[in-house]
């Protein structure tokens, strides 16, 4: 679905429309260039898109509020939002409160 999203778009739209007029024109060459850019435009982008998903994936894990915990003697690191009450928690130098 990403990458047939990359084809919505009033410039697509436009160079789709001048590949059709081009091959009804009979200039092939000139419908497989527009063809080709259409098509290394949706690639490129659908690549861009992923790159930048994964890199707002690791920001969000980098972000996510993380603590040291003690669980039954044992240390452990948590998601934040698993802390409960009364829980023993270890701070160090550099951590969020």
């Amino acid at each position: 679905m990403r990458f047939l999203a990359q084809f919505h778009n009033v410039l697509i739209y436009v160079l789709l429309g001048a590949a059709v007029v081009t091959g009804v024109l009979q200039h092939w060459v000139d419908t497989g260039v527009i063809l080709a850019v259409v098509l290394a435009n949706a690639v490129i982008g659908y690549l861009q898109e992923g790159k930048a998903e994964a890199a707002m994936a690791a920001i969000r894990g980098m972000l996510a509020p993380r603590a040291a915990v003690l669980r039954d003697g044992v240390l452990v690191t948590l998601d934040g939002a698993d802390l409960v009450p009364g829980g023993v928690v270890l701070l160090e130098a550099g951590d969020k409160v």
